[in-house]
């Protein structure tokens, strides 16, 4: 067997090739899980957390929920923190209630 030659030129580009299947469709699933509920006195501010998203998920957004009469509040921040829902409310009425947040978490892939 002799030496081997030099490298030949590179050939003409080939055809496309066909398209391939379609991947499966994200399946997502988006859940609530409530707090525990946190009494906000009269006139006072408090930062409330909602319940933790489960393993593979992530928190999207929040909500409340009062439990009593309707309090005259604000809400100073809504937030994520780690993987709760986390909001701040300020009480301006003359007296207290109870409030829970709710983390609205979701997974898919």
């Amino acid at each position: 067997m002799g030496k081997t030659g030099p490298i030949g030129k590179t050939g003409p580009k080939g055809d496309r090739g066909p398209v391939g299947p379609h991947g499966p469709a994200p399946t997502l699933k988006l859940m609530a899980k409530r707090g525990p509920e946190v009494y906000v006195h009269a006139h006072h501010s408090v930062r409330v957390t909602g319940g933790s998203c489960p393993a593979g998920s992530v928190p999207i957004s929040g909500g409340y929920d009062w439990h009593g009469t309707h309090v005259n509040a604000s809400i100073v921040e809504s937030l994520a923190a780690g993987n709760k829902w986390q909001m701040m409310f300020t009480n301006h009425s003359g007296k207290g209630d109870d409030v829970s947040v709710i983390t609205q978490c979701l997974t898919g892939k």
